[in-house]
């Protein structure tokens, strides 16, 4: 099935585990940066390595890679961008090792299971380490008991508090794959009831989640996808397919009829976040129009003083809080994910990126109207997971290097794994 040399599939159990590793070294010391960011482009070799059956995609990863390494060196503070660069190179390891491992169905329903397994750690993790500073529709009493963990991670939050914006991105992508497990067909060689129990768990996870956080951007994302999932899911007639979006449309302006009674003000976006020194138009929800403009204007000037390169990676978050009243909180990143992109990585590396997500949504549409039925439920979900993430993507943002964004990697593995099945034949995949 691939072209790779032997040696290489021989040494994936062990470049696996570099990978992992790599997310670690963020964290080196000024004396240790050059060397972690040499091993990054190690890493970006390895990827392309893995992924020259999928072309273009290698030639991707291989300009991904090089403008993520001169964006590093171009960020100020090198060893935030460190992290960053780290979780790329992570991730572009881990689309090659996940696509190269699955060349059959009964692999290909064991790593989606294991993405499953990931994301729901992540987000018990997640839930067990968030803070909702002003939750709307769940009681104060249950939210405020919800931080019993701190992680001190490379990248986080100084507290160790994961952002809730940032874990409702995480059910994002984990429930849409969760979902199309439900309808994977009965496999002989893989107990179909443990993945279809650990897909009904883990998207029970993710819903709670996406509710108790009560991001707006991830609402959106999560409504418009649950139309696609519907239609694309499943083998339902179309009959049975249409009355079950008129269902959820009923039963989403149900709940957005019960919200607005309850909180009047919640689409309003103006309560104050009661944080002294905050200049005046910050001093408004975190969801609100108004905020977005105000980071989108400035992150826009940024950029176009350094069009080609970007201002470095994660640097933004830098920039913007320099100039401004020092009470200002961290923000992390300019709340638009193709903007922050083009800010870390330039116009160009914007390019690599929409292209590469272009070819991988390609990809995954082809792989879902394919012969296996495996193959097919995985890429819906996997497809449908990154279009989600996405669509968060317009009013949010979950930045290149990010460690959520590991899962987003490992969705895209899936899809190359699952269109090479499909295009293997019926007789490819055994």
């Amino acid at each position: 099935m691939t072209t790779n040399t032997g040696w290489l599939i021989r040494l994936r159990p062990a470049i696996a585990v570099g990978g992992l590793a790599l997310i670690s070294l963020g964290a080196a010391p000024p004396s240790g940066r050059a060397w972690v960011a040499g091993l990054c482009g190690v890493a970006f070799a390895l990827a392309c390595r893995l992924c020259r059956p999928w072309t273009p995609v290698h030639g991707l990863v291989a300009m991904l890679g090089c403008v993520a390494v001169v964006s590093w060196t171009h960020a100020h503070d090198q060893q935030s961008a460190l992290s960053h660069l780290c979780g790329i190179a992570a991730g572009v390891l881990a689309m090659g090792l996940v696509a190269t491992w699955c060349p059959t169905p009964r692999r290909l329903l064991i790593a989606g299971a294991a993405m499953l397994a990931l994301g729901g750690g992540m987000l018990g993790v997640g839930l067990a380490t968030t803070r909702i500073p002003e939750p709307k529709l769940i009681p104060i009493e249950w939210t405020g008991r919800l931080p019993i963990l701190s992680l001190r991670l490379p990248g986080m939050d100084p507290a160790g508090l994961v952002n809730p914006n940032a874990l409702a991105a995480t059910g994002l992508l984990v429930a849409p794959l969760a979902l199309a497990l439900l309808f994977v067909r009965r496999r002989p060689d893989v107990s179909h009831r443990g993945v279809r129990l650990l897909g009904l768990l883990v998207g029970s996870l993710a819903v709670t989640v996406l509710v108790v956080t009560e991001s707006r951007s991830a609402w959106g994302a999560a409504w418009l996808m649950l139309f696609v999932g519907l239609w694309r899911i499943g083998r339902w007639s179309a009959t049975i397919r249409a009355a079950a979006i008129a269902l959820a449309v009923v039963v989403s302006a149900g709940g957005i009829f019960a919200t607005a009674r309850r909180d009047p003000g919640l689409w309003e976006g103006l309560r104050p976040l009661s944080q002294p020194g905050r200049p005046a138009r910050w001093d408004r929800w975190q969801g609100s129009i108004e905020a977005r403009i105000d980071v989108w204007q400035p992150a826009l000037f940024e950029l176009s003083r350094a069009p080609w390169f970007g201002v470095g990676l994660n640097e933004f978050r830098h920039i913007l809080r320099r100039p401004l009243d020092p009470t200002l909180g961290d923000m992390a990143h300019a709340h638009n994910m193709f903007l922050q992109t083009a800010l870390d990585l330039g116009l160009p590396g914007l390019a690599v990126y929409l292209a590469l997500l272009g070819y991988l949504l390609v990809r995954a549409r082809e792989a879902a109207d394919g012969a296996d039925p495996t193959a097919r439920c995985v890429a819906a979900g996997a497809g449908i997971s990154l279009l989600a993430v996405h669509v968060f993507g317009l009013a949010d943002a979950v930045p290149l290097g990010a460690k959520v964004g590991l899962l987003q990697w490992l969705a895209s593995g899936l899809i190359l794994a699952a269109w090479q099945i499909q295009r293997s034949g019926p007789h490819g995949g055994q």
